[in-house]
């Protein structure tokens, strides 16, 4: 499917490029913690909803698998 709306071929850049050897500063900020959730919602039975899924933090991931991630792991 594709038309007008949604084809940005033709369309003017409204950007500058950076020149290159541009040097930038960059805060990166690491913070520890955080989980994955994987699974899915099933409705429409007696129960109406049920969830099936994993919730995988990233110390277990981890301690599993050194250097992967919940998201790998799952």
């Amino acid at each position: 499917m594709s038309g007008p709306w949604n084809d940005f071929n033709s369309a003017q850049s409204n950007t500058t490029v950076i020149p290159k050897g541009t040097l930038a500063k960059v805060r990166l900020t690491l913070r520890p913690g955080g989980f994955d959730e994987l699974g899915v919602l099933v409705f429409g039975h007696k129960k109406n909803a049920y969830w099936h899924g994993s919730k995988l933090g990233i110390e277990e991931a981890r301690a599993l698998a050194p250097y992967q991630n919940p998201t790998a792991m799952q």
